[in-house]
């Protein structure tokens, strides 16, 4: 195209992209808040932290299993629909757990949330296919994840303070307001496709078993998948949940002090995406960012868990050198794409993003098992309490994990920033 389709249409596919990333970084808010309440919930629900990573995961459970779902309806419905549904979902679950008063109904508003919000980043990159050039996707892939990030970053240390101001529960009434006007916005607002013809994502949708059949049996696709889940996933299941009371117990600092300092892996996540997205676009290269992501993560994680007694300048710096690598992995979403015909773009981000928030999934309780199992029986405020030694301890899978991950990725194939797959003509029959 000699013209790009944002150049004619003017501000409309930014306007619409907006939307669609403020929407994901809504259900980033939602996915770290309770990192900021651990002690609350553990005491309101009178649970351990298996428990309360069983309840935080809830979230997960539905953001995974919906991923593939959602990327064959986006494919063949359109984002509009599909977006502003979600958004009316996530509000309804916000409402609920904000009323929770047992677990029950505290895990079905933590499901409906998770399932309210899992359309936030498949969504807005399949809205990115559709408007905007396939040489931008990267780059404004990677600006989603910025946007994404910064709800992240409210629901640190702006949210514990507010939280130790206000209570949990009148926050989450006002999270879920927020879901309703953004639900309104998205139907009033976003187009299924460009008035000028579309970009070459959109072609005809193939039938859903044929496409998940041609998506399933991609190998790298599957790398992928488990390439960021594994790498990316411990960076996600620290700031979503175990973040805040690690930092907390192993330097003594008050809650939104704590919230500060995981807001600076959430900084670095945000500014991780647009930069190594926009480096991969100008090399034009996949493979050589997703492999050094992946080895600056093991490292950061290394230190930050062996370095003995560590300053806090540090383990900032730490923390944001191993955000920015996290932030990296949006690349991989681009390769997802790349390795899979057009019209199944939506679908291929879902299967691979379900691998990531299902690691994630997985681990915040496995997290939480372990601190149980080295608990020592010692209790503060009518709570179990966790020591220093057992949270590093606990954390010790998560390096593991993202050297598998460093180890798959070896194994990726290069697109040379390419669609690989320009037509299936199989898939239409």
């Amino acid at each position: 195209m000699s013209t790009t389709i944002e150049h004619r249409l003017g501000a409309l596919p930014w306007l619409i992209w907006v939307l669609g990333a403020a929407l994901y970084s809504y259900g980033f808010f939602q996915r770290v808040a309770p990192s900021v309440m651990v002690e609350d919930l553990m005491r309101e629900f009178t649970v351990t932290a298996a428990v309360l990573g069983h309840l935080s995961a809830f979230y997960f459970y539905a953001y995974a299993g919906l991923q593939i779902p959602l990327g064959v309806l986006l494919d063949r419905l359109g984002p509009r629909r599909v977006m502003t549904a979600s958004a009316l979902t996530a509000a309804t679950g916000s409402l609920l757990f904000s009323a929770a008063h047992d677990l029950p109904l505290a895990y079905l508003g933590r499901f409906l949330i998770g399932a309210g919000v899992a359309v936030g980043l498949i969504g807005s990159l399949k809205l990115i296919m559709v408007w905007f050039p396939a040489r931008r996707f990267a780059t404004v892939a990677g600006l989603t994840t910025l946007v994404g990030t910064l709800g992240g970053v409210i629901a640190q240390a702006p949210l514990a303070a507010a939280v130790e101001a206000a209570g949990w529960r009148p926050l989450m009434v006002g999270a879920a307001a927020i879901s309703f006007i953004l639900a309104a916005l998205l139907w009033l607002v976003v187009r299924d496709a460009s008035t000028t013809g579309g970009s070459a994502a959109q072609v005809a949708a193939p039938r859903v078993r044929t496409a998940l059949k041609a998506i399933l049996t991609n190998r790298q696709v599957w790398l992928l998948g488990a390439i960021s889940g594994l790498v990316g996933g411990p960076s996600i299941a620290l700031a979503s949940l175990w973040g805040v009371p690690f930092v907390m117990t192993t330097y003594g600092i008050t809650r939104p002090a704590a919230g500060g300092v995981m807001s600076v892996l959430l900084v670095g996540m945000a500014l991780g995406g647009p930069l190594v997205g926009w480096i991969s676009d100008t090399i034009s290269l996949r493979k050589p960012p997703v492999i050094g992501s992946a080895v600056v993560c093991l490292g950061a994680w290394l230190f930050i868990l062996f370095l003995p007694a560590p300053p806090m300048a540090l383990v900032n710096g730490l923390l944001f050198i191993l955000g920015l690598a996290t932030g990296g992995f949006i690349v991989n979403f681009a390769l997802a794409r790349e390795f899979n015909a057009p019209s199944l773009g939506g679908t291929a981000v879902g299967v691979v993003n379900t691998m990531v928030i299902g690691s994630v999934a997985l681990m915040q309780p496995l997290v939480g098992t372990l601190l149980d199992v080295m608990w020592d029986g010692r209790m503060e405020a009518g709570i179990r309490a966790y020591d220093s030694t057992m949270f590093h301890a606990a954390f010790l899978v998560l390096p593991v994990c993202a050297a598998v991950g460093l180890a798959l990725s070896l194994f990726l194939r290069e697109s040379h920033a390419r669609q690989q797959v320009d037509a299936v003509p199989a898939l239409n029959r």
